[in-house]
């Protein structure tokens, strides 16, 4: 119970934090940031990964209701989709490698540099 009530307000910490950067630097959505925090958080260590487990996988197997309302969206906007289908698709496919090359980019550059780091330090 008490891993529950720690999820719940650091969940909401995360997310109180980026509406408030949100509302001084208006770039991305408020739940970014606030994911962003929470990453920053975990990958520190100021945000106990044990604790908060239980919760977040709870919300990975309920995470099917939250697609719902775009299936419903779907097909209140077929028309929309049927003629602008292909372009979207396009988009998507296009964006999705980009961002995946990006995120691979990023990846291997700072691990290239962790281990040039790690090789530094042990021929010293």
């Amino acid at each position: 119970m008490l891993n529950l009530l720690y999820s719940i307000f650091t969940l909401v910490l995360c997310l109180l934090f980026g509406y408030l950067t949100s509302y001084v630097v208006d770039i991305i959505p408020a739940s970014l940031f606030g994911m962003v925090y929470m990453s920053i958080g975990l990958r520190t260590g100021a945000i106990d990964d044990i604790r908060i487990k239980a919760a977040i996988e709870w919300v990975i197997r309920n995470m099917g209701v939250c697609f719902v309302p775009a299936g419903v969206g779907i097909m209140e906007y077929l028309g929309l989709l049927q003629r602008y289908g292909i372009t979207l698709f396009i988009f998507t496919v296009v964006t999705s490698f980009v961002m995946l090359w990006l995120v691979g980019f990023i990846y291997q550059k700072l691990t290239q540099k962790k281990s040039n780091l790690v090789e530094g330090s042990i021929r010293d």
